[in-house]
């Protein structure tokens, strides 16, 4: 059988935001814009499900985090964790909403998420396989670690180097100077973090 990633990503505190229409405003047109920028990973889209929560299947593993990003940095402030689950699907595959499917990658993204929670960690990979899984789940606690203490232009700078821009680009599309875009990508934790979320996706990406 075929092994798909099941993402499931769940909003942090949504209910504690003052405004939750806006939000869930942005939330969904983020959501649209991400699809269109990286559909070609999806075999099953970004899809609002229940609550604060999406989920979507894919079938490649390459843009994962240059995807979480785009996300996060789309909604500034908010924050989110991840469940990810790598299987097979027993259903026919919905490819206009990830919804009304059924099989492991859902079960195990699911206890995935509720594990992510239980735990209050961002990030929770479950693929059935012990050695696996815990090898993924301890690069991804390390990613964690490294992108939570930083800010919104560092992530942007983060997402626009994964995507192959120039220094110049990333500067010109930031508003910043190019030195300041060199200090970011030359510092050993961002040079580390784009080598360990490289190994992830890699890793993820061999199994499916």
């Amino acid at each position: 059988m075929k092994n798909y990633l099941v993402l499931i990503g769940d909003m942090v505190g949504s209910k504690a935001q003052r405004d939750r229409n806006s939000l869930q405003r942005s939330f969904a047109q983020t959501l649209q814009k991400a699809q269109k920028k990286y559909g070609t990973a999806f075999i099953s889209p970004l899809t609002l499900t229940i609550g604060d929560e999406f989920q979507a299947v894919l079938e490649k593993s390459d843009d994962l985090f240059s995807l979480l990003t785009f996300i996060e940095t789309q909604l500034d402030g908010v924050q989110f964790r991840y469940g990810m689950g790598l299987g097979g699907i027993d259903t026919d595959i919905n490819s206009q909403q990830a919804i009304g499917m059924d099989g492991p990658a859902f079960h195990r993204a699911r206890a995935a998420i509720e594990q992510a929670k239980k735990e209050q960690r961002r990030f929770c990979f479950k693929s059935g396989h012990s050695g696996q899984e815990e090898r993924i789940n301890i690069l991804l606690n390390w990613v964690d670690y490294a992108i939570k203490r930083w800010n919104a232009q560092r992530k942007k700078i983060f997402l626009y180097y994964c995507e192959q821009y120039t220094q110049k680009e990333i500067a010109a599309r930031l508003r910043i100077t190019q030195p300041a875009v060199s200090q970011n990508i030359t510092a050993e934790i961002f040079q580390l973090t784009v080598q360990t979320v490289k190994l992830i996706q890699k890793e993820i990406g061999e199994m499916i």
